[in-house]
């Protein structure tokens, strides 16, 4: 899996990106004024994190993006039938970012309330028009 760097976390905040720390199976959203000590009490009841992890790498952080899909789609996705997103790479999409995938109804102009979350896997643009990528996501 690959990770984004604590920059690269602060950076996509700042665009308005969702970001998830990731530590043992468990994770938490975090915020631009979230530090270490945040961190730690939100994990607190659910694990130890030390100094030691963070300093040896022992922990992730992870990119969110929050993206509509129509109902035809979205079924294939609940089903996993459908293993790719077709998007503008308009937020700099990268492998291990997760996608939040909410069904969202153009007749009602409304969100139904179901969602998905996948993980971006592969990432590429070929053959696909100007700014747009191909993501794999399991």
């Amino acid at each position: 899996m690959n990770y984004i760097t604590y920059e690269d976390a602060r950076e996509a905040l700042k665009r308005g990106e969702r970001v998830l720390f990731h530590y043992q199976g468990k994770s938490t959203e975090v915020t631009l004024d979230t530090d270490l000590n945040d961190l730690r009490d939100a994990f607190l009841a659910k694990l130890t994190l030390t100094i030691d992890d963070v300093v040896n790498g022992k922990y992730s952080i992870l990119r969110c993006h929050e993206l509509k899909v129509w109902p035809e789609y979205f079924e294939l996705l609940a089903k996993r039938i459908k293993t790719f997103e077709i998007r503008k790479n308009d937020r700099d999409f990268r492998v291990g970012d997760v996608l939040i995938l909410k069904e969202f109804d153009p007749h009602t102009n409304n969100y139904t309330g179901r969602t998905v979350e996948r993980k971006v896997t592969y990432i590429t643009g070929f053959a696909q028009q100007e700014g747009y990528v191909v993501m794999a996501i399991v």
